[in-house]
């Protein structure tokens, strides 16, 4: 079911696996980026959703301020969630995976929860993983 959508991002959820989907469409600045989290959270929150994930294949950027601001997001608010994992598409590049490697640490950080986190360069992928439940929770880092 479709929750969201603007010029930068669409979000949407699937009932059946309880699971978050937003799709990055183009660059976002730091208030646009957490407008769209907040929107994510706050429809996580609404339906319980347990798996978010976020479909970075247009290779947006984070610059330092938008990773420790959407880090900052996260440590705050993904404990309002039943959000268990989270996996992240990006292009195959190491910058990218750094980059998410990088708030993750960050959160870790500023949170003690536990999220399971994954990187993939493939959708298909990522949409297996997170659709699996029956995993054990892992600390993210």
């Amino acid at each position: 079911m479709d929750l969201y959508k603007d010029n930068y991002c669409h979000i949407a959820f699937n009932k059946n696996e309880r699971t978050h989907h937003l799709k990055w469409l183009q660059q976002p600045d730091e208030t646009i980026l957490l407008k769209a989290y907040n929107i994510g959270i706050d429809a996580a929150k609404r339906y319980h959703a347990i798996g978010w994930l976020a479909d970075n294949s247009l290779a947006i950027n984070l610059d330092l301020s938008m990773q420790r601001a959407l880090a900052e997001l996260t440590a705050s608010r993904m404990n309002e969630t039943e959000i268990t994992r989270f996996a992240r598409v990006v292009p195959m590049d190491v910058f990218h995976e750094l980059v998410t490697h990088k708030v993750i640490e960050l959160i870790n950080n500023l949170t003690c929860n536990t999220i399971e986190i994954e990187v993939f360069s493939d959708l298909s992928d990522a949409k297996v993983w997170i659709s699996q439940q029956d995993s054990t929770l892992a600390s993210v880092g």
